[in-house]
């Protein structure tokens, strides 16, 4: 008796254990209302771009992983009325190596993006965005880039890849 309850115990904790390792998320497309991205739900693979717009927040939970793939997950869109946010925190951002998903701030994007780490994830900011981005680790491969009419961003307490840090500054004439 005590041996059928303890095989059907392993039985059921083998059972919940491998819906875990195999569950994952695969998101593309527009969020445009308040939206969280949990643990359970983790890994969220982007089958494509995902676009935080309309005055949206899309909040992301502690310990989640995010595969960018080659995609970009765009905070803001397409103009000052499709401003985003992004409140991450704790979060893997995870990138194709070679061809480096994005982090993309638009169009008076905000938020705050800490203790993070990123592999092989561009981290880029256009028009005006202005998120917080604190506490975070970058990899060699997952570079920033701060493009013409954006304010600077608020970067502070980050570690970068070899220990330097390198922005890509790019001005349009």
């Amino acid at each position: 008796m005590k041996f059928k309850l303890l095989f059907l115990f392993v039985l059921s904790f083998a059972i919940l254990c491998s819906e875990k390792l195999i569950a994952q998320t695969n998101v593309s497309g527009d969020i445009t209302t308040n939206t969280t991205w949990t643990v359970s739900g983790s890994p969220y693979v982007l089958n494509g771009d995902i676009r935080v717009r309309n005055g949206a927040t899309l909040t992301i939970e502690s310990g989640t992983q995010i595969s960018l793939g080659n995609h970009l997950l765009y905070v803001g869109y397409d103009g000052a009325s499709e401003s985003g946010i992004l409140q991450a925190s704790g979060v893997t951002f995870n990138g194709s190596a070679g061809n480096n998903g994005a982090l993309r701030y638009e169009h008076s994007a905000s938020g705050t993006v800490s203790n993070c780490t990123f592999t092989n994830t561009n981290v880029l900011f256009y028009s005006l965005s202005a998120p917080v981005i604190t506490g975070n680790s970058f990899d060699v491969h997952s570079p920033l880039y701060l493009y013409s009419e954006a304010v600077i961003p608020n970067l502070s307490n980050n570690i970068y890849g070899s220990g330097k840090f390198y922005i890509s500054l790019t001005i349009d004439v």
